[in-house]
């Protein structure tokens, strides 16, 4: 199997351009924060996410940010309001350059219930940023590596995926660890190295 190649420098670039970002846009980065980038909707399991986040929001720092749009949103909105937690989940809508905020982010956090192959959790390992999602079938597991690359958690258990979560934000080491192993899977997703494999495959035929 070969995956489509990434563009490594663009979103490496992208990840370091603050010059676009408004006032309020750079306080939010420079903030404590963990997020989610993609699509607003029911099978992303956002509520699952919010309700995971609400169990440890008192023992953790970092804010949730839910950076996307879609048919959930106004739901989303109306349960983080009933939840008290106007000011801790915040939700900035669609950002031209998402890199720089999966950069700067603790952690990519999603507990989507269907993906076919996740591009943005290869980009946020491209930004140096790991992931913890929900075990949802096919993609997850493949670019996290059973666990090895990011941190994954059954899938529809919120209460072990908030456990799960407080852990990776309470151990540095833990992150740190994810941050180097992951390194071993994005050499898949560079273009020199798939285009080689392909080179092999076709000397083979």
């Amino acid at each position: 199997m070969l995956y489509n190649p990434q563009s490594f420098d663009k979103i490496i670039d992208g990840s370091e351009k603050k010059s676009d970002l408004s006032k309020e846009e750079l306080d939010l980065l420079n903030d404590n924060y963990i997020t989610y980038v993609g699509r607003v909707e029911k099978i992303k399991g956002l509520e699952d996410l919010i309700d995971a986040y609400a169990k440890i929001q008192n023992d953790i720092n970092e804010k949730l940010y839910i950076i996307g749009t879609g048919n959930e949103t106004e739901n989303l909105k109306t349960l983080v309001d009933r939840l008290g937690l106007n000011k801790k989940i915040l939700f900035l809508g669609n950002k031209s350059n998402p890199y720089i905020w999966m950069k700067h982010a603790k952690l990519f956090v999603t507990t989507t219930y269907g993906e076919g192959l996740p591009t943005t959790y290869i980009e946020s390992m491209i930004c140096g940023t790991p992931v913890i999602s929900y075990d949802s079938p096919t993609g997850p597991k493949d670019i996290l590596g059973m666990g090895k690359y990011g941190c994954l958690v059954k899938m529809g258990d919120k209460n072990s995926f908030a456990i799960e979560l407080k852990n990776l934000l309470k151990k540095k080491q833990s992150i740190e660890l994810y941050k180097e192993n992951m390194k071993e899977k994005l050499k898949e997703f560079k273009i020199e190295i798939i285009t080689k494999k392909f080179e092999d495959m076709i000397e083979r035929i």
